[in-house]
């Protein structure tokens, strides 16, 4: 069948005379332009598509269109001719003329289907700028132009009969004016020194002041940031917190303050890291590229590859869409899927466009300020002392009470948890963690262990001849390595994180056994994330490792519900036991953002017996959850 239409089709255009097909291209151009649009593939108003032969003679809710040799009869050129149709602009007698030709010949299709016409590259606002003179206006109108724009202005004006609204007085045109150049009002003693100032450039030094202003940048850069997109948080269910996302707002606000050469700013946001500098450049003209970046990202993990080719093409969506609206007031996105339906733009280009970007990703990058270094020897210092009153606030920490049936102690903190106890010798420390307030993997910056005295120090240091292991490590990410848990760097970019959803084991050992009374840990001491917290755990303490006791808990941390929570009685269990029993009972109040807590959690197993006393062993018991998501964040 699509061989013989295929042949019809070729037998037509070798057959037809030339000025058959001149006709029809005549009433082809017609349809585009004023038909298809309402009556196409697409629209079908009154259920007419005259956008191929075939739909053309069927025709809609009134019947055929057309009846081809014979317009007289056609529905079609009886609507165009009794100006009908098109409801809003009727078709010029020309037209008319070419549809009632086109009917006659037989209401053959040169081409099909067809649809309304899109902007070429000659379309208005496609084409270069170019100069233009100011229209011509009366004395009385041109007594009135200050600037070129005001001749344009007045002209129209003119054109709808409507004069100028008078000029503000003084007190009204510095308000208005620092409003739009300050976002501010003006203070009285400026309105008064304004009022009063007989200088007849008194207005242009007003708008030099507030343009100088640095509330300028900021009120306008708002207006851009807007257009880009910028949010300080990632978007989507999690909507993590930037911390590292003001240096591209400051950067816009300096760029309007310092009145940067539009040329100039485009290329900086594009590719800043990658132009010669130019006198004035700093480290927040690198932040520019903030700009590629500043949408929505999905940071919640996918493990089906397809789920993460998605989240990578949404992601340089994001860019594309952000480009092309800004610079160039298009929509190329448009053109993800198909060539634009109105623009001149392929999805060729869509696709060229997105090689482009195919190297960004989202991210933070470390960029010095000048005097980076001086920063740091000076944050050195502060560091030292604030670590020696670190150390004499931990001795006033409560004691850690494992066997506590009531919270004695504060909740968990991202930044940073002391769990304090007596004295006790001990060559290595780990800590089990059953649960996290997110359910994703716990994640640490540092464990340290402190020896007991008058000066205690870090025996778990890597520097001092310290170890670290762990039950997993995640994989695929540099920053979270087990090697992290004991390096002495703190922070989420010098972290560990388990490779098991909601539990994970650390431990860390020294050569020799000392005398311990503490151990520090956090999930980021910088305080930029607040994620993956271990909220229900056991710390235990060792000389050697078939001999482990408990020193802390999180049984006796306070958590979010003003009582303190139902926990079972006090009877001989093992601790690990009654801490993920803790976690199940806690249900709806701890974690906040947990579901789906498990009564598989009461089991026992994995605990083993040493020296009399029941303790927990590496395969700990744990709070189990029901079946998770695929989708899982991943770590920053």
């Amino acid at each position: 069948m699509r061989t013989w239409i295929a042949a019809a089709g070729v037998l037509w255009a070798t057959s037809a005379s030339a000025e058959d097909v001149a006709t029809a291209a005549r009433a082809e151009a017609v349809l585009a332009n004023s038909c298809v649009r309402c009556h196409g593939a697409d629209a079908k108003k009154g259920g007419l598509d005259l956008s191929t032969r075939a739909s053309t003679l069927e025709g809609g809710d009134s019947g055929p269109a057309v009846e081809p040799g014979k317009p007289e009869e056609s529905l079609l050129v009886e609507k165009v001719e009794g100006g009908e149709m098109p409801p809003k602009t009727p078709l010029k007698p020309d037209e008319v003329e070419a549809l009632r030709a086109w009917v006659a010949s037989g209401a053959a299709y040169s081409h099909e289907p067809i649809a309304p016409p899109r902007a070429g590259a000659d379309w208005w606002s496609l084409r270069p700028i170019a100069s233009v003179s100011p229209p011509t206006l009366d004395p009385e109108a041109e007594a009135q132009v200050r600037t070129p724009v005001d001749s344009f202005v007045l002209a129209k004006l003119g054109e709808a009969g409507l004069t100028p609204a008078p000029e503000a007085d003084r007190a009204a045109l510095i308000r208005r004016v620092s409003f739009d150049l300050a976002g501010l009002p003006p203070t009285p003693e400026e309105v008064a020194a304004f009022v009063a100032d007989p200088d007849p450039l008194a207005y242009e030094k007003l708008v030099d002041r507030l343009l100088a202003s640095p509330r300028y940048g900021e009120r306008w850069g708002r207006h851009w940031l807007d257009v880009v997109r910028f949010g300080e948080s990632e978007g989507y269910e999690t909507n993590m917190p930037r911390p590292a996302a003001w240096p591209y707002r400051d950067y816009v606000i300096r760029s309007f303050n310092r009145d940067t050469p539009f040329p100039r700013f485009v290329a900086e946001q594009l590719a800043a890291d990658a132009l010669p500098p130019e006198p004035g450049d700093d480290w927040l003209t690198q932040a520019a590229t903030g700009f590629l970046v500043g949408g929505t990202h999905d940071i919640v993990g996918n493990l089906a590859i397809e789920g993460m080719k998605q989240q990578r093409a949404d992601d340089l969506d994001d860019i594309i869409t952000a480009t092309s609206t800004a610079f160039l007031g298009l929509t190329v996105n448009c053109a993800r899927c198909h060539d634009h339906k109105f623009d001149p733009i392929s999805q060729k280009d869509y696709y060229g466009l997105q090689a482009v970007f195919a190297g960004v990703n989202h991210g933070s990058r470390q960029v010095e300020a000048a005097d980076v270094e001086e920063r740091r020897s000076r944050a050195a210092v502060v560091r030292e002392e604030m670590s020696k009153v670190d150390l004499e606030l931990d001795g006033l920490e409560p004691l850690a009470r494992p066997d506590a049936d009531a919270p004695t102690r504060p909740m968990v903190d991202p930044r940073r948890n002391v769990e304090r106890f007596a004295a006790v010798k001990a060559r290595m420390v780990r800590m089990t963690i059953l649960a996290t307030g997110d359910s994703n993997e716990p994640c640490l910056d540092e464990l340290e262990v402190y020896s007991a005295g008058p000066s205690p120090r870090n025996v778990a240091l890597a520097t001092a001849g310290g170890t670290a292991s762990a039950s997993s490590e995640y994989p695929g990410a540099a920053i979270h390595k087990i090697a992290h848990l004991n390096d002495g760097r703190l922070g989420n970019g010098r972290s560990w994180i388990s490779h098991s959803p909601g539990r994970g084991v650390a431990t860390v050992a020294w050569p020799e056994a000392v005398a311990i009374d503490r151990v520090v840990w956090g999930r980021d001491r910088e305080g930029a994330y607040r994620d993956r917290l271990p909220v229900h755990y056991v710390i235990e303490a060792a000389e050697t490792p078939d001999a482990w006791r408990v020193v802390a808990t999180s049984l006796d941390r306070a958590t979010p519900s003003r009582e303190p929570p139902k926990r079972p009685p006090r009877p001989s269990r093992p601790t690990t036991r009654r801490v993920a029993t803790s976690c199940a009972a806690d249900g709806p109040n701890w974690p906040p953002s947990s579901v789906g807590w498990a009564t598989r959690s009461r089991s026992t197993r994995g605990c083993s017996a040493s020296r009399g006393r029941r303790t927990c062993s590496a395969a700990a018991t744990r709070c189990s959850r029901g079946p998770r998501s695929r989708r899982r964040r991943s770590p920053p």
